[in-house]
C-alpha cells in the first residue's frame, strides 16, 4: 500500500512537472513569436582602433540603487583611463520584472541615464537578454534604438565584430534554441579572439539555485554551442564575480553579476581561479597577442586580474 502511494506521488509530482515546463515554454514562445528564427542576422562591425579594444561587461544591474550607482562611478573613472570601445550588458537590465514600452522612465533611469556620464556616454552599449527582462516584453529591445542611438540589438542572438581582432557573440541564454542559424560564424576563428557572452552561467560556486549554478536544458544549449569556438565566455545571472573553468569546455568562464542587485553568497572552491561576493564590474582589454581580464570593486580597487595569450598568434 505504502509502494503504491509512493508510485502515485512520484506519479503526479512528474506530471506537475512536465506541466510547469510546458507553461513556461508557452509563455517564452509567445514572447520570440516576433523573432524571426531563421534569420542569419549580419554582424554589427566596430572598428578596433591601433589594433586595441577595451571592453566593460556587467550584469544583473538594473536595480537603480546606490550599488548600481557605485558601480556606474567606478566605470566613469575607469573609462577616461582606458578610454574603453563599448559597454556589455549581461542581463536583467530592469528589475523586478523588465518592461513592456520604450515609454518606461527606467530606460534612463537604469539605462542610459545611469552609463551616461561625461565619458561612458560616447560608448555603444550592446546587450543580452536576462531572464527578468523576459517577464517585459524582450521585443521592444529592438527598437530601444529609437530612444537612444547608443543601444544595439538586432536580435536575441546576434554578433559584434572588431575586425582583425575580437567577435563577440551574444546570446540569448533564455531560450537558447536556433544559436547557429542566427549566428552561422560562430566558432569559424577568423579574428585572433572570440567570446561569447549571456546572461545565465554555464557553473558557478553561488548558493542561488536553479541556473545560478548553471547546467539545466539551456545550459546544454549553450555549452554545445559555444564551448569549443570562442576563446572565453561571460555571464550574469549569479549575483557575484567569479572566474572559473568549465569541465569539459575549452573556454573559460567569467561572472560579472554584480552591477547592482542584491549580491549572493557563494561556496568557496580551491580550485576556482577567483570568486568574491562584491559589487563591480569586469574589464576586458584585447590586443592581438593578449587578452587580459580584470574585475574592478565599486570601490575601485582592482581586485583580479588574468592574462590569456593567443597560441596561435605566439607561434607564427
Amino acid at each position: 500500500m505504502r509502494m503504491r502511494l509512493l508510485t502515485r506521488v512520484l506519479v503526479a509530482l512528474i506530471a506537475l512537472t512536465m506541466v510547469i515546463v510546458v507553461v513556461a515554454a508557452i509563455k517564452i514562445y509567445g514572447k520570440l513569436s516576433k523573432y524571426p528564427e531563421f534569420v542569419d542576422t549580419p554582424p554589427v562591425k566596430v572598428v578596433a582602433h591601433d589594433q586595441r579594444v577595451v571592453l566593460f561587461a556587467l550584469g544583473d544591474s538594473g536595480y537603480g540603487g546606490v550599488a548600481q550607482s557605485d558601480v556606474a562611478d567606478a566605470m566613469e573613472e575607469r573609462c577616461k583611463q582606458q578610454k574603453p570601445d563599448a559597454l556589455l550588458f549581461l542581463g536583467d537590465l530592469i528589475y523586478p520584472n523588465g518592461t513592456k514600452t520604450l515609454e518606461d522612465p527606467r530606460w534612463d533611469e537604469y539605462v542610459f541615464d545611469m552609463y551616461g556620464s561625461e565619458c561612458l556616454q560616447a560608448l555603444p552599449i550592446f546587450s543580452a537578454l536576462g531572464n527578468h527582462d523576459y517577464d517585459g516584453d524582450p521585443w521592444i529591445w529592438k527598437e530601444a534604438d529609437t530612444i537612444n542611438p547608443r543601444w544595439w540589438f538586432p536580435h536575441r542572438h546576434y554578433q559584434v565584430l572588431f575586425e582583425d581582432l575580437l567577435a563577440l557573440y551574444v546570446i540569448d541564454t533564455v531560450s537558447p534554441i536556433f544559436i547557429h542559424t542566427a549566428l552561422p560564424a560562430l566558432g569559424d576563428r577568423s579574428t585572433p579572439w572570440s567570446i561569447a557572452y549571456g546572461h545565465h552561467p554555464l557553473a558557478s560556486q553561488s548558493k542561488g539555485g536553479g541556473r545560478h549554478r548553471g547546467g539545466g536544458l539551456g545550459g546544454i544549449f549553450v555549452s554545445r554551442a559555444i564551448c569549443d569556438h570562442v576563446d572565453t565566455f561571460l555571464s550574469g545571472h549569479a549575483h557575484h564575480l567569479e572566474h572559473l573553468d568549465i569541465d569539459n569546455c575549452q573556454a573559460d568562464q567569467f561572472i560579472s553579476g554584480g552591477g547592482g542587485a542584491t549580491l549572493s553568497s557563494f561556496k568557496e572552491n580551491p580550485e576556482h581561479h577567483f570568486g568574491a561576493s562584491e559589487y563591480g564590474f569586469l574589464e576586458i582589454e584585447v590586443e592581438p597577442d593578449t587578452m587580459t581580464f580584470r574585475f574592478i570593486a565599486a570601490d575601485r580597487t582592482i581586485l583580479y586580474e588574468r592574462q590569456k595569450r593567443n597560441q596561435a598568434t605566439a607561434t607564427e
